[in-house]
């Protein structure tokens, strides 16, 4: 096989199977996005307070403490950055941290949670330490777990360890988790909607992700008629050599053989390639999209997603 149409078709191959992969694993981008975010938010309204208070509450509502923390060190390195530190309770069953599993609430007893999107800012890990001050006052704690949240810098601490920075028991809180709506107070700084607000972000980029996808369904079109033409002239120049062999006793098998098993490997290893491109351009993504929109969506090549798109591909 000429040297030419093996370049072009890997060319073309490698661009084609590139545009797959990313069509597919990021067809539902918007989806995982508000389902990962909304996971563990079972509440209907977040009210954040204008001052602390221990008034009483509706039974089924939970209270906790935000105040913004200021990081000195990270693993006794100087790194410093701003976030927002909640207090709640090891309990609470409307703001649940790991995967909606209330239990997992314990861990706070052992340390404190970050939001994914907090590290993946800072680069931070479990088993890392974190060192902040919020009003004057020192702490210093292990990072025991990732929460799924990808729109703020956020970290969870116990309720009543966070108040000691204003020297206040367990009772005081600034911020209400609500189960409804109707909660009234001269006192409401400001009430997110949490599952209103992922709802519209979903609904606002799903026309910018349409056309994404549109883009790419026609670059992948026309990359593959591309592919069929060259593949359909380089058999079309070796008519008259098929034609030889054939007269000579070859049979179809022997013949595919000889001139379409390079193509075969070709796509293959083009293909192989590509995955780890797309992955590395899904990175790229991420960071641009950090910058421009202010959080984290969800781009993940799963196995399923690469067979689909090979079995797409082959087909």
């Amino acid at each position: 096989t000429p040297t030419k149409t093996v370049a072009q078709t890997f060319a073309l191959l490698f661009t084609v199977s590139i545009m797959l992969i990313f069509a597919i694993n990021a067809h539902d981008i918007f989806t995982s996005f508000v389902k990962t975010t909304k996971l563990g938010n079972n509440y209907e309204e977040a009210l954040r307070l204008d001052y602390f208070t221990n008034d009483d509450i509706p039974d089924d509502y939970e209270t906790f403490t935000r105040l913004t923390a200021n990081n000195k060190q990270i693993n006794g390195t100087n790194d410093t950055f701003n976030f927002n530190l909640y207090g709640i309770e090891s309990d609470s069953t409307l703001k649940v941290l790991l995967d909606n599993d209330v239990t997992q609430n314990l861990l706070l007893e052992d340390g404190i949670i970050i939001s994914e999107y907090l590290r993946y800012n800072y680069d931070l890990k479990v088993g890392d330490t974190m060192s902040f001050s919020v009003k004057g006052t020192l702490y210093t704690y292990e990072i025991v777990g990732i929460n799924n949240e990808l729109i703020e810098n956020n970290a969870f601490i116990l309720k009543e360890e966070l108040n000691n920075a204003y020297l206040l028991d367990d009772t005081y809180y600034n911020g209400i988790y609500t189960t409804d709506s109707t909660y009234q107070s001269d006192n409401i700084l400001i009430r997110i909607s949490y599952h209103e607000a992922l709802d519209e972000i979903q609904n606002t980029l799903r026309t910018s992700i349409n056309i994404v996808y549109f883009i790419l369904s026609l670059s992948a079109f026309i990359g593959l008629f591309m592919f069929g033409f060259v593949i359909t002239n380089y058999l079309s120049d070796n008519r008259k050599n098929i034609a030889i062999l054939k007269s000579i006793g070859y049979n179809s098998k022997e013949i595919n053989k000889k001139y379409i098993l390079v193509i075969i490997i070709t796509f293959v290893i083009a293909f192989i390639i590509a995955i780890p491109t797309t992955d590395l351009l899904f990175d790229l993504l991420l960071k641009n999209i950090i910058n421009q929109l202010g959080y984290i969506l969800i781009l993940d090549i799963t196995l399923v997603n690469i067979v689909i798109s090979f079995l797409s591909f082959s087909f």
